[in-house]
């Protein structure tokens, strides 16, 4: 991840309801880019019918399907 990448992305970060005491946190917190390079997932996981399940590094309640010959059935995103 470049640090133009990070600098754009850490300004999408705060909700748009934030108030401008939070974003100046953030933007303190968010000014430097903690890692070179980032995982493209987190968990994965085989289920009983050989279905991998691959969830995202950054938004775990997503996740990425793939039937047993590595074909991506869907996605699929965990309710709150």
């Amino acid at each position: 991840m470049s640090d133009e990448a990070w600098r754009e992305r850490a300004k999408n970060m705060g909700p748009g309801s934030a108030t401008a005491e939070l974003r100046e946190q953030l933007a303190r917190f968010t000014a430097i880019k903690p890692f070179d390079a980032y995982p493209a997932f987190s968990k994965v996981h085989v289920d009983p019918a050989g279905r991998t399940w691959i969830q995202n590094f950054e938004i775990l309640a997503s996740w990425t399907v793939l039937d047993s010959s590595g074909v991506i059935m869907g996605r699929f995103n965990e309710p709150p």
